[in-house]
């Protein structure tokens, strides 16, 4: 990573992203980083859906060429859970362990202590 400005700018940032061929998650997650213009790097996307990530790849890199983005990322589908993680400075994991019925406790058992 490096540091421009004080600080205030993060350049080259790696990140793994795990379950990167999903549609809403990953969808978001790119939306919200082309508006950002403070920190820019390389998003490797990985999925056991390979051509799902492809899709994904160039989803986001589209994105990023559109002239109101002021974001700069690249995204890169990986072959293999190894090669996303190596080198990675952060990762997101954005997978689905089962059905949306099993996760619905995970989701709303927070909603209970408010």
């Amino acid at each position: 990573m490096e540091y421009i400005n004080n600080g205030t700018k993060v350049k080259d940032i790696q990140v793994a992203y795990i379950g990167g061929g999903s549609r809403g998650w990953a969808w978001t997650f790119m939306t919200d980083l082309a508006m950002e213009e403070n920190i820019s790097g390389t998003i490797r996307l990985y999925d056991i859906d390979h051509e799902a990530a492809e899709r994904n790849e160039t989803i986001g890199n589209h994105l990023m060429e559109r002239e109101e983005t002021p974001g700069d990322w690249k995204f890169e589908v990986k072959d293999s859970l190894k090669e996303a993680m190596t080198g990675a400075d952060f990762a997101v994991i954005s997978i689905l362990p089962g059905t949306f019925d099993e996760m619905e406790s995970d989701v709303h058992s927070c909603e209970d202590t408010v």
